[in-house]
This record gives structure tokens, C-alpha cells and sequence, in this order.
């Protein structure tokens, strides 16, 4: 970005991409506002400018201070990290720091205090409500609920028989030991950091619940699917034939 395009973009004032501020002082203030870009749509900070458009600019010393704020608190103040890219663009003498962020695929993201935050228009408002946190989750590119640890389960949970069948018949590999195990269900998705997850395809552990193939062969009528391009599977259950029509009843030939 030039002096031109910095001037034309202030020009147009705050939108739901572009965000003024005279300074950064704060480190939970600049991790919402780098919160709500990434979890919406991306967007540019400009640091050095007024609300009202004004081109104040920032001293050497200050630039300094906020891109080492601004990447601090990226990388340790919101899980998962951000990546912003940052610039000095000098209008008249005048130095402005603009802070790319890029809507991001691991959203959401959060503060340190555990909050979701989204831009709207040229501001942003935390996310509170439940119907909206299960939007959210639901179409977030990234957030994939058979992932997800559940709570008070561990590695002695796992069915081994069944995780060994599984891996003989779809990858033909033997279960391995140690951390090789750990390597491998993390791989699959079937363990995070000691925990099992719920799989979406196998569920290989006790307690929880007996899995999506286990679970239907109780039902041998419904074909279990497994397409491992797509990563994903399909439960196809055959309609039962209707039954046909009544046929109508011939006239006697004996009716007199």
C-alpha cells in the first residue's frame, strides 16, 4: 500500500474492513479487534489515525513499541495464533502503521479471556448467545465436532480389538506401541492430548457409546458406506418394496 491508497481508504472511513485507531496501548483491546477481523471477514487496522479520519501518525519510537505489541499479542494472547502482516505507510511525514489481517480458516478465535468476537460494520460485539455460539461453531471451516476430546476418558479406554481390526482392514497396518500409538490416533483423530475424541467413523473406546459400524450391525439391512476419498461415510437404508395394488376381482363366468 502507498500514500494514495492509504489516503483513499481513509477517505471512505470505518467499515467492517477497515478500522481506525490513533494508538495501541491496550493488549486485550488490540486481541479483540485482531479477534473480530479474523473470525469475520479480514480486514486492515490503521494505527496513527483519528475516528474521524484525521492522519495523526505515530513517533519512530511508537512504531516500534505497537508492531512489537501487535505481534506479541497475536502469537500469545488468542488461540490459535494469528498472522498479521504489517507496514508503514508515510503520508506528508506523517507515519501510519496498517496491520493486514486475513479472514482466517482455523476460526474461531479467542481472546485470553475466552471470547469470540466479530466485526460489525465499522465496529465489533462479542458473541453471548447460545443459538448464535452453535451457528458459529457449525459453520466455522475449521471446527469438526468428532474432534473434539471428551472429558474423563483416556488411551485404557480404547477398544484394541476393534482398533485393530479397523486399522488391518482400512489401512492394513498393525497396532503399533508407545508413542508411536499416540502418534497414530492423533493422526486419525481418535485422541487429543490423552483423551479420546468421539471419531465420526469408528468410536473405538468403551463407556461412551459403541460406535456408527458397531452400532448397525445390529441392522444388517442398512449398508454402511465408508469413502475414504471424501472423507466422510453414508448409512443407505433400503425402502421396503410396496406392496402392489389390489388387483380387481373377474366377474364369475358361472354368474347366472
Amino acid at each position: 500500500m502507498d500514500a494514495i491508497e492509504l489516503l483513499e481508504l481513509v477517505s471512505l472511513g470505518e467499515t467492517s474492513t477497515v478500522q481506525f485507531e490513533r494508538t495501541a496501548e491496550s493488549p486485550d483491546q488490540l486481541a479483540a479487534e485482531l479477534c473480530a477481523f479474523a473470525n469475520t471477514a479480514g480486514g486492515r487496522l490503521l494505527i496513527g489515525v483519528e475516528d474521524d479520519g484525521t492522519i495523526g501518525g505515530l513517533d519512530p519510537q511508537s512504531l516500534r513499541r505497537i508492531n512489537s505489541l501487535v505481534a506479541d499479542v497475536a502469537s500469545n494472547s488468542i488461540r490459535e495464533p494469528l498472522y498479521p502482516v504489517s507496514q508503514v505507510v508515510t503520508v506528508k511525514g506523517k507515519h501510519v502503521l496498517v496491520v493486514a489481517i486475513a479472514e482466517s480458516e482455523s476460526k474461531p478465535h479467542f481472546d485470553r479471556q475466552g471470547a469470540i468476537w466479530l466485526k460489525t460494520t465499522s465496529d465489533k460485539r462479542r458473541v453471548t448467545s447460545r443459538e448464535e455460539l452453535r451457528r458459529f461453531f457449525r459453520d466455522s471451516p475449521s471446527f469438526y465436532p468428532d474432534q473434539q476430546p471428551v472429558h474423563r476418558t483416556s488411551l485404557t479406554d480404547l477398544d484394541r480389538p476393534l482398533l485393530e481390526e479397523f486399522l488391518r482392514n482400512q489401512y492394513s497396518l498393525a497396532l503399533p506401541d508407545g508413542g508411536e500409538l499416540l502418534t497414530l490416533l492423533d493422526n486419525l483423530n481418535i485422541a487429543r492430548a490423552g483423551s479420546l475424541t468421539l471419531a465420526s467413523q469408528l468410536l473405538p473406546y468403551r463407556r461412551i457409546g459403541t460406535g456408527v459400524r458397531r452400532a448397525l450391525k445390529s441392522y444388517p439391512s442398512i449398508e454402511f458406506v465408508n469413502d475414504l476419498e471424501t472423507n466422510s461415510f453414508r448409512a443407505v437404508i433400503a425402502r421396503s418394496p410396496e406392496p402392489s395394488p389390489a388387483q380387481p376381482l373377474s366377474p364369475s363366468l358361472t354368474d347366472t
